[in-house]
């Protein structure tokens, strides 16, 4: 039996709950799996026309942390495709991220009003290393358009 290894992931992140709130925690080398070099939060989203219209990189790792709301992300590899929603529920005693790692197709889609997202990337943030076309992606994979 052979394992399909996708170029993303589900991490999670212990949330300890007291009278007093939630606290969540993240180590980089246990629940971070890489060296942070940039971070950046998504807000606002949901008043733009359209998300954030899909893009990927081929050299970057991005964490992306709901801290408050929740949105739905769509994966693609080229081949496969996965939905994954993405929500701040630090009542279920642990908070869910998703690492996105080099080569994934990325789209958020439908944000919840007023949500945030942190992204935590293992680069700095150039636009240059994003690709934004489906085509264009599809190539970098060596799949086809059709």
């Amino acid at each position: 039996m052979s394992l399909v290894q996708y170029p993303w992931d589900i991490v999670e992140m212990p949330t300890k709950i007291d009278a007093f709130g939630s606290v969540t925690s993240a180590e980089v080398g246990k629940e971070i799996p890489f060296h942070v070099r940039h971070m950046h939060w998504l807000h606002d989203v949901a008043l733009l026309p359209s998300a954030d219209g899909g893009y990927a990189s081929f050299h970057t790792n991005q964490l992306m942390i709901p801290l408050v709301g929740g949105c739905e992300v769509r994966l693609s590899d080229g081949v496969t495709n996965r939905s994954v929603v993405l929500e701040s529920q630090p009542w279920r005693g642990k908070a869910l991220a998703l690492w996105c790692k080099p080569g994934s197709w990325r789209e958020l889609v439908t944000p919840d009003a007023g949500s945030v997202i942190l992204v935590l990337s293992d680069r700095r943030e150039e636009d240059a290393q994003y690709v934004r076309d489906w085509g264009t992606y599809l190539e970098g994979v060596g799949k086809s358009r059709g």
